[in-house]
């Protein structure tokens, strides 16, 4: 359900929820607005009977498409998307998990478009790939790739091998740091040795 709550990531998410749970059902286009806003309940509900009254008398097609826009409208302000879209034009991996760039990513795109509306699948995965960390960016340049969730496999894969790559590494110069510290360890012993060796044996000396 949905009340009418005046938070903008809330709203959307509901929207977006709703247009999945739509995405199979064969309804007509003024079923599917009519079959949404039966979940609309409080302040949202009496929203919605005004919203109907001004697409009526303006002559408003009800479809999908003008809801989702009034609705977006409504409750998610242009000030907000402004937010949004820079926060995604400044978005970075740096140090953290593809896993948490993505789901960044994701938030923020939602409410990103360009000149012409809602950002194309190539704009979406150029956006992505430039945020990527640089060695991973790059492992995936290097890939065809299909499409925006194969680019998101691809750079887990990456992510993956490119960390199994630095465990590795890791590995092998602690094992020559340790080597390091016993042929260092083995040479004391052996000049310590050396010196007790050396040392002249002492004589008893005779009774009186």
């Amino acid at each position: 359900t949905f009340e009418g709550q005046y938070e903008p990531t809330e709203a959307s998410e509901w929207l977006f929820c709703m247009e999945d749970m739509l995405e199979d059902l064969d309804f007509t286009p003024t079923e599917l607005v009519t079959f949404a806003t039966r979940f609309f309940r409080g302040l949202a509900s009496n929203l919605w009977h005004g919203t109907k009254q001004y697409m009526a008398t303006n002559e408003v097609e009800m479809n999908w498409e003008n809801f989702s826009r009034l609705f977006m409208g409504q409750y998610v302000p242009d000030s907000f998307t402004f937010q949004m879209g820079r926060e995604l034009g400044e978005l970075k991996q740096g140090r953290t998990s593809v896993e948490e760039y993505t789901r960044k990513f994701n938030e923020l795109v939602c409410f990103s478009c360009d000149a012409n509306g809602a950002l194309t699948e190539r704009a979406k995965m150029n956006k992505y790939q430039y945020g990527l960390r640089g060695d991973i960016a790059h492992a995936v340049s290097l890939q065809n790739i299909a499409n925006f969730r194969d680019l998101i496999q691809k750079a887990y894969s990456a992510e993956a091998t490119i960390n199994f790559a630095n465990k590795e590494r890791a590995a092998i110069n602690q094992q020559r740091k340790d080597f390091g510290k016993y042929k260092q360890q083995l040479k004391v012993k052996e000049i310590s040795s050396k010196g007790k060796q050396a040392q002249p044996s002492q004589t008893p000396r005779p009774c009186p």
